[in-house]
């Protein structure tokens, strides 16, 4: 069976090349995150380890990296019955950072366009549950803060910059420090898995 190549990156052994270019993601754009910080017991009684929790303004993110176009039903059933403030989405692969520059910051194309999606914590729709769309990183271009919002809608990160007064939108996830981050975490290359690699 194929699997995975285990990298070693910031400290972390990462079960996938894939997520280790992730966290190279975060750390280009200054972000606190945490790999495999905590395991949960869902209620089906199943065992979960998120693989990152990323801390941004308006709170814990929670992402799990999946491959091409996998989705994860385990993470489906962890954010559900997560605490209503917590959201969090399944990213996949590192986007072509060109497409993202030229195509204000989509990550897909064709069927696929409306990834990555969101997904709040609550269990229906009364406690806050439920899925969202066209989630993109974006960052204010006053104060510099990165979020994860709809649309990439920089006015929604909740700094409260003067710049968003009159707007809740202010979309940026073709930014040029996104793009650039999604440059460094494809072109990222990491020694044998056993030896520590700093970006």
């Amino acid at each position: 069976m194929i699997k995975p190549i285990q990298t070693r990156y910031a400290g972390y052994l990462f079960r996938s090349r894939l997520e280790a270019r992730w966290a190279v993601f975060f750390d280009h754009l200054k972000l606190d995150w945490a790999y495999e910080p905590e395991g949960f017991q869902l209620p089906s009684g199943t065992y979960y380890l998120p693989d990152f929790r990323v801390n941004l303004r308006r709170g814990p993110m929670w992402f799990e990296i999946k491959p091409g176009e996998a989705e994860s039903e385990l993470f489906d059933e962890f954010i559900t019955h997560a605490p209503k403030e917590f959201g969090g989405a399944v990213l996949n692969d590192i986007p072509d950072p060109r497409f993202v520059r030229d195509n204000h910051g989509a990550y897909y194309s064709g069927r696929y366009s409306d990834r990555p999606y969101m997904r709040w914590g609550g269990a229906d729709e009364t406690e806050g549950g439920g899925w969202d769309n066209h989630y993109r990183f974006c960052i204010c271009e006053a104060c510099g803060e990165v979020g994860f919002e709809f649309d990439g809608r920089s006015a929604r990160i909740g700094c409260g910059c003067s710049i968003h007064q009159h707007s809740d939108k202010d979309y940026t996830p073709d930014h040029p420090r996104i793009v650039a981050a999604f440059a460094a975490a494809r072109s990222a290359r990491f020694e044998h898995e056993h030896r520590e690699v700093y970006a």
